[in-house]
């Protein structure tokens, strides 16, 4: 074919003339700031590269909270806590808790396992959401005894752990949980508590929060929204929302 052979009518020349030179404007642009990012890119890593000896750590941390005010003992410390919370709020990020689930009164410890993992794969299925992503399910602590019976001496249930291939596994399964609330009083899903699995550390700022939101409820005027937590373990925030009417 004929390149000089235009597929427009001559009146259309000079706006489709005008539009591909645009758009060849747009592409070289594209073209540059890629080229850009991608030499701030090998810079970073170049910086990276090129670490720090602790000598020169002490200086900056001095030079940055002033000579009195840091105590490289207590600093240490610090980060080393930090570091500890965050590898630990890591190996929980998959894993959920699950309160309220009775359990059998078997000797067996892989028949009481198979049973709360069944019992996990029907939750998820009853809930729409997929169960493949179960890795392990354990319960936490000493089986119940009688010192752990409630009022009506039943022996008080431990814990489920949930632990998931994957955080997007967890999340799909989270974001289904609205599903329970129109769950019948008779079922064996009613009366169950699911949240994170989170670090001590976590559960304080949860602790916080859910009293932050108790407080905003106590002091809603109109009465058509609800103050509730919400947020990554580690970020958990009170959002203020429409009730169900």
């Amino acid at each position: 074919m004929n390149p000089a052979l235009h597929w427009f009518c001559h009146n259309c020349e000079n706006k489709v003339m005008k539009n591909i030179r645009t758009d060849r404007e747009v592409e070289v642009r594209c073209t540059e700031f890629l080229q850009a990012m991608e030499n701030r890119v090998k810079s970073l890593e170049a910086e990276m590269v090129n670490k720090v000896d602790r000598d020169t750590v002490k200086t900056i941390v001095k030079e940055t909270l002033g000579e009195d005010t840091i105590d490289m003992t207590d600093f240490k410390e610090s980060v080393s806590k930090q570091v500890t919370e965050i590898r630990e709020s890591s190996i929980r990020e998959k894993n959920i808790i699950i309160h309220g689930i009775k359990e059998i009164d078997d000797s067996d410890s892989s028949t009481r396992k198979q049973r709360d993992t069944n019992y996990v794969k029907e939750l998820a299925e009853f809930i729409d959401t997929d169960s493949s992503g179960i890795k392990n399910v354990t319960r936490i602590g000493k089986r119940p005894t009688t010192d752990t019976e409630d009022l009506d001496g039943i022996p008080k249930p431990r814990p489920m752990k949930v632990v998931w291939s994957d955080t997007e596994a967890k999340r799909s399964f989270m974001k289904k949980l609205p599903n329970l609330k129109s769950v019948d009083e008779h079922s064996k899903f009613f009366g169950i508590s699911i949240k994170h699995d989170m670090t001590k550390e976590e559960r304080e700022m949860h602790k916080k929060k859910v009293l932050e939101a108790k407080e905003k409820n106590t002091k809603e005027k109109s009465g058509n929204f609800l103050h509730l937590v919400r947020g990554p373990p580690w970020a958990p925030r009170t959002v203020r929302v429409r009730k169900n009417t």
